[in-house]
């Protein structure tokens, strides 16, 4: 009995002491500030994975493959260009007319982005200033990685790729061009027959697993020269698409003051007018081009689909203007607009196109020039637009005013008939004026 009124007294002591203090739960801290420590954490960890380069090639779609693979390489190699394509772009078109060296170092670079394309279960390695490693994959069970060595030497020549082959001993394997692989494979099997004849096994075993080693990039030594040529044509594409713009106004003005120059039919006052018009035309190709540098980053810029929309942006431009000389709707009952219209269409499609090739196939060639062949490419397809377009615009008139003339012959003849009409009362208006003259 006294056991349990002691135990009933300390129960009672307990739940006193108990509610005298009542325990409360205190969290360590705010939701908010935990919520903010989270976006905190998460930032980081997106900042710290962003720095880190996807091993595959990064290909936007805005431009031919050959660039973006040469950009997205070039960029990887120099980091001082911060990611920009255009850059990039600016990197190749002045590396590139360096000389032999340039070229070469674009095309090694070109070597491996096309091995990457053409093999996506491999990727670049981190570290761009890599000494012995350019490209990596994992393999099933085995931890560290296997590597390899991409190499380009346009001679092809199988010393070359030995002693590349020596410095880079650590590379499990070793990618050349296609038509290279024969004769360096045929070296270290030579060197292998020779070992293995003198008794030597450690040279053997060497010069075996070196052939073993040597494996076909996927493209030839030639596929990769034009690749990476082309390359440097589409970046210098762009920059001289503004000449492109200017030949589209002076190919449509130059055509007009010329077929009215054949004709005797310019005055002073036409040609003033001429010029204002070819001003027009020529404001509205450069405000054409500066308009592309909005759409897709510029890509169509220099493009022959770009140098169209120039065409037909101008074409409508000085239709408006034809349309206007008419005398608004009435233009379309006049033969001369329909005229203007052929000569128009003829001068913007043939003209461009050949500017587009005949710009491209000079930029190519001066390449050896340096800094200005782009220049150079530019005025080519400036001067082969406005020559061409001439010529262009000329037989287009003269080809449609034959076509109107077979197909609407009534419209000719009531075109005629204003024409001597208004010649009469012109003829009146002056024998008036002589007659007042003379009394």
């Amino acid at each position: 009995m006294a056991r349990f009124a002691i135990a009933v007294a300390v129960i009672c002591t307990l739940s006193h002491s108990a509610n005298a203090q009542t325990s409360v739960y205190a969290p360590l801290s705010s939701w908010r500030s935990g919520l903010s420590q989270w976006e905190s954490h998460r930032t980081q960890l997106v900042a710290s994975s962003s720095t880190k380069l996807n091993p595959r090639p990064v290909l936007p779609g805005l431009r031919p493959v050959t660039v973006e693979l040469l950009e997205d390489s070039v960029i990887r190699k120099h980091p001082k260009l911060q990611g920009q394509r255009t850059l990039a772009r600016r990197y190749i078109e002045g590396v590139y007319r360096k000389g032999q060296g340039g070229r070469n170092d674009l095309r090694g670079k070109m070597a491996e982005a096309l091995f990457l394309h053409k093999n996506p279960e491999w990727g670049y390695v981190s570290k761009p200033n890599a000494s012995q490693h350019d490209v990596y994959r994992r393999v099933m069970g085995q931890r560290p990685p296997m590597n390899g060595q991409v190499k380009f030497h346009v001679s092809g020549k199988s010393s070359k790729y030995v002693q590349d082959m020596k410095k880079d001993y650590r590379a499990h394997r070793f990618f050349v061009p296609d038509d290279h692989v024969k004769s360096l494979r045929d070296h270290w099997l030579r060197k292998y027959d020779s070992a293995k004849q003198r008794g030597d096994i450690v040279a053997a075993k060497n010069a075996a697993s070196n052939a073993g080693r040597v494996q076909p990039l996927g493209s030839t030594s030639k596929e990769i020269v034009g690749n990476a040529k082309e390359a440097f044509r589409s970046s210098s594409a762009e920059s001289r698409a503004v000449y492109v713009s200017l030949a589209a106004g002076v190919a449509l003005s130059l055509g007009q003051i010329g077929w009215d120059y054949a004709h005797g039919t310019i005055s002073a006052d036409q040609a003033a007018y001429r010029a204002t018009k070819a001003a027009t035309l020529i404001g509205t190709g450069i405000t054409a081009d500066s308009a592309l540098i909005l759409v897709q980053q510029g890509a169509l810029r220099g493009t022959l689909r770009g140098n169209l929309i120039i065409g037909v942006v101008v074409l409508v431009v000085d239709t408006s203007w034809n349309v206007y000389e008419h005398g608004g709707m009435v233009a379309f009952r006049h033969p001369e607009f329909y005229e203007q219209l052929g000569g128009s269409v003829s001068a913007f499609s043939i003209g461009g196109v050949a500017a587009f090739y005949a710009g491209g196939a000079v930029t190519a060639a001066a390449s050896e020039l340096g800094p200005g062949a782009p220049v150079v490419g530019g005025i080519t397809a400036l001067v082969t637009w406005a020559g061409v377009g001439t010529v262009a615009y000329i037989g287009g008139r003269s080809a449609t005013s034959w076509l109107v003339q077979s197909a609407w012959p009534e419209l000719y003849q009531q075109y005629e008939q204003q024409q001597i009409a208004a010649a009469r009362t012109a003829i009146s208006q002056r024998l008036k004026d002589a007659q007042t003259l003379k009394q």
